[in-house]
């Protein structure tokens, strides 16, 4: 059973190629509920290279903070200044991608 007052975890994403943000807006509303904790996924920052698809990505997901959004060429994109996201570690091949992701956290 949820409750408001436990701990939560989030698992922070950053998006290469974020599009109009389907999948981000995808982890905004996923939750899983443990009997000690809440595990969310919070959008930290995304990138694509278009413009409008930056701008729609923004309305969609980050209204109030536009800067998580970086509209470049991920070839000149400067990692180092975006916000730190939690990893991923993926086992096996591409196509079974989805069955095999797993969220670490510290």
């Amino acid at each position: 059973m949820y409750n408001q007052s436990m701990p939560t975890t989030p698992f922070r994403l950053g998006e290469l190629f974020c599009g109009p943000g389907g999948i981000a807006l995808g982890a905004k509303r996923s939750k899983v509920v443990t009997p000690t904790h809440t595990l969310h996924i919070e959008p930290v920052w995304a990138t694509d290279y278009d413009a409008d698809t930056c701008e729609t990505y923004r309305q969609n997901i980050c209204p109030t903070k536009p800067e998580k959004v970086v509209c470049e060429d991920i070839r000149k994109l400067d990692f180092e200044h975006l916000a730190n996201i939690s990893p991923v570690a993926r086992k096996g091949s591409l196509t079974n991608i989805s069955r095999r992701l797993y969220f670490l956290w510290e």
